[in-house]
């Protein structure tokens, strides 16, 4: 399953919202309850297994990080904190201009 997307409704014209513009950050507050029901079904099948939950990382020209976008990745690492053998991964990309690690 994938919460990547929810953000970004703005490409799409926000169809899925019926044409209502729906910033990122709330339209990231309308797929935690979604995200939160996938990990705890995953854990109703297998109280075992570990959820990975992967951060979105910048996919911008350039690889910029936006202040929008690091608080995207911080509202859902918060709300997945409570959930048990459960992890989220965020990571750093630099962007073009400070490495050359994308050709």
């Amino acid at each position: 399953a994938t919460w990547f997307n929810d953000d970004q409704q703005k490409w799409s014209k926000f169809k899925c919202f019926e044409g209502h513009k729906i910033e990122q950050l709330a339209a990231t507050r309308l797929s935690i309850p979604s995200l939160l029901r996938t990990v705890r079904a995953i854990h109703a099948a297998n109280p075992k297994v570990w959820v990975v939950v992967l951060g979105k990382y910048p996919q911008v020209w350039g690889h910029y990080t936006y202040g929008w976008f690091t608080e995207v990745n911080k509202v859902v690492r918060e709300a997945l904190a409570s959930e048990p053998r459960t992890l989220f991964i965020d990571y750093y990309m630099p962007p073009d201009n400070v490495t050359h690690m994308y050709q």
